[in-house]
């Protein structure tokens, strides 16, 4: 009997020895940042004008009743509180955006800030076949969904598209130094960017969740920080090649205005002509079937190609979208409401390849709309066709092309790098963005932006100054529109843990399509002194009228014409990447660019300008609106200096 025993203890010992482990899994890896930016003017001409300049036409000075007096030639002259101090808004510190607050202008020649942030990616291994990943920030604190429009850029837009509350670019990415000084202070709630899963199965991998979505080089789309995919997808490898179809079952409608592309006598305030409403849609349901897009389920297509040093892929998607007046909530408002119907595709195509000795790189990436519409049963009288500003509801269509390459040799510790692209911009005719265009401004919620491949040869005119037009992603960091750029880097491995490079880029734009006084200062809510303070960029065109989008602020007083120069200046960017203990990187970079007569157009000036004005957002700007030695500027002073921009950029990065 006991001996029968110990056989069976024996049997079930070893059978539990050999039954496979069922237990899960958990992996995770971060990083850990610690950055510290300086920046400053090379002198005190600043690309709206002298420092400290006081205009007398701004200060709009009140005369106090002749009865408080007591004389009707001792009118007693005081500033009118509501006007912003004009004068003390100096040096452009750039287009970038911390805890959703462009860097906008200071009132110095200087600035500087410090902040940190951290990433975490875990992973979930719930068995050899089925994984669950995610990332998770801590940053500030968070105001990206329903947060305060006070907080968002220009009052809650996007590039000028009102995207409600969900603009805050950069809020809640960013823990700013010297903020929560107290440990009793709270400095972020941390948050969830992405969570999804994958299943290896007898057909393909099938992913589903929202994900990063990498697809060549990001040329206008950056997968790896900026673009998600939410698409039910189902991969199949097959040797080298990887062959895809992503479709979506639901997915909220775009939101496609034609209108934001031309100006009409009561526009919008739109740079924009494309985005995605993030908050539902223009339907009072977010699961409204007749908001969702015509051809359902969305598809997509991709193929993809990796064998040794090369790598290619291709990738495509073709919806249709609806927008009637069933989105109207009351009868009147559906009786002038259009009917819009869309057709949009987009793809790209790209190539890396690297031997070791040799690498290219090429992307070419399109986007096509077709907008139609419909009348509405009641043409309003502010939606009529305008002489020589076109028709609200002709159709609109756009076709854009954009293309980068990049090449270089590797020589022992050395790598040089050769840089090219071009991205098209608006075609601006007699003041207005004609109904035919080929200007990417694509705002799916949020900017796709490109800042990716700018930053290894640009950290001024690009990352920190979105090239002057304000393109930059939810971390607000800037990328390029409407350019071509040329760029060179050389990279040397000093030993093995530090490497020294040094790049140089110049760029132009490609289009005409920006007005004389594109650029102008928003000084914030009205009524407070040194506000916002944040650079806005008006494109539609300058027609009078009260519209932002109406430049001249002047009741039609004339057209402001195209920039006739299209230089955006140069810049050298030199810094050490040094590895001084496992998982422990410093970075320091150095920049000095030198803008160029774009911004001279471009930019108003404060001390030509002599008009200021109420926007949408009740905030005050400058209009352009004022003669430089005689002649109609439309504010700007062409011959102005603008002195060159340096900046320092040090940060400390922790990966594990």
């Amino acid at each position: 009997m006991k001996k029968a025993r110990m056989v069976l203890l024996a049997g079930l010992l070893i059978a539990a020895l050999c039954a496979p482990a069922h237990a899960w899994e958990f992996a995770m890896t971060g990083n850990f940042q610690w950055n510290y930016d300086y920046l400053a003017e090379g002198g005190p001409n600043g690309f709206f004008g002298l420092q400290n300049v006081v205009n007398p036409a701004l200060a709009a000075f009140v005369p106090v009743s002749a009865a408080s007096t007591g004389a009707p030639f001792n009118y007693t002259i005081t500033a009118n509180a509501t006007v912003p101090n004009w004068a003390a808004a100096n040096t452009w510190a750039g287009y970038r955006q911390l805890t959703g607050t462009q860097m906008g202008l200071v009132t110095g020649l200087d600035a500087c800030v410090s902040w940190m942030r951290m990433w975490l990616n875990p992973e979930i291994r719930v068995n050899p076949a089925v994984r669950i990943r995610g990332q998770y920030l801590i940053g500030g604190f968070q105001n990206y969904n329903g947060g305060s429009a006070a907080l968002s850029d220009l009052g809650g837009n996007l590039f000028g598209v009102p995207m409600g509350t969900n603009a805050d670019l950069g809020s809640g990415v960013y823990i700013t130094q010297q903020t929560a000084n107290a440990i009793s202070r709270p400095i972020s709630t941390g948050y969830w960017l992405t969570l999804w899963a994958t299943a290896q199965t007898p057909w393909g991998i099938l992913v589903f969740g929202k994900r990063p979505a990498p697809f060549g080089t990001g040329l206008i789309g950056d997968g790896e920080h900026t673009c998600s995919g939410e698409s039910l997808a189902l991969i199949a490898p097959y040797g080298p090649l990887r062959i895809g179809i992503g479709l979506h079952p639901y997915r909220q409608g775009v939101y496609i205005n034609s209108q934001l592309n031309i100006n009409t006598a009561s526009g919008a305030a739109q740079v924009g002509m494309m985005a995605n409403n993030t908050t539902g849609t223009a339907y009072p349901k977010l699961w409204d079937a007749s908001n969702i897009r015509l051809q359902l389920p969305q598809m997509s297509f991709f193929v993809t190609y990796s064998n040794g040093p090369l790598d290619a892929g291709i990738i495509y998607q073709y919806w249709q979208n609806h927008q009637g007046p069933e989105i109207a909530t009351t009868t009147a408002a559906s009786l002038v409401t259009p009917t819009v119907d869309s057709a949009i595709e987009g793809g790209a195509a790209y190539v890396k390849y690297n031997n070791g000795r040799f690498f290219f790189n090429a992307d070419l990436e399109w986007n096509r709309w077709d907008n139609r519409y419909t009348l509405p049963i009641v043409r309003a009288a502010s939606n009529q066709a305008v002489a020589g500003l076109g028709d609200p509801y002709q159709p609109v269509f756009d076709e854009d092309w954009s293309v980068m390459t990049e090449f270089g040799f590797l020589c022992g510790p050395a790598k040089t790098s050769f840089f090219y692209t071009w991205i098209p911009g608006p075609d601006r005719r007699q003041g207005i963005w004609i109904s035919k265009t080929s200007y990417p401004n694509i705002a799916f919620g949020a900017p796709t932006c490109n800042y990716l491949i700018f930053l290894p040869y640009s950290y001024l005119m690009t990352y920190t100054y979105a090239g002057g037009l304000g393109f930059r992603n939810l971390y607000g960091e800037g990328g390029m529109q409407d350019c071509t750029a040329v760029a060179t880097r050389l990279d040397y491995a000093v030993a093995a843990n530090l490497n020294w490079y040094g790049s140089f880029i110049w760029a132009w734009r490609n289009s005409g399509g920006w007005p004389w006084g594109t650029l102008t200062i928003d000084a914030g809510a009205i009524g407070q002194l040194n506000g916002a303070n944040a650079v806005q960029a008006f494109g539609i065109s300058n027609q009078g009228g009260a519209a932002p989008q109406n430049n001249s602020g002047a009741g039609g007083v004339g057209l402001a014409p195209n920039i006739p120069d299209n230089n955006l200046g140069w810049e050298v960017t030199t810094g050490v990447d040094w590895k001084l203990l496992e998982g422990l990187t410093m970075n320091i970079r150095g920049a000095y660019w030198q803008p160029g007569e774009w911004f001279r157009f471009a930019c108003l000036d404060r001390g030509v300008v002599t008009a200021a004005r109420t926007l949408a957002t009740n905030h005050a700007a400058l209009s352009p609106v004022g003669a430089f030695n005689g002649i109609n500027t439309f504010g700007t002073n062409p011959s102005k200096t603008i002195d060159p921009i340096w900046a320092f950029n040090g940060q400390l990065n922790v990966d594990f």
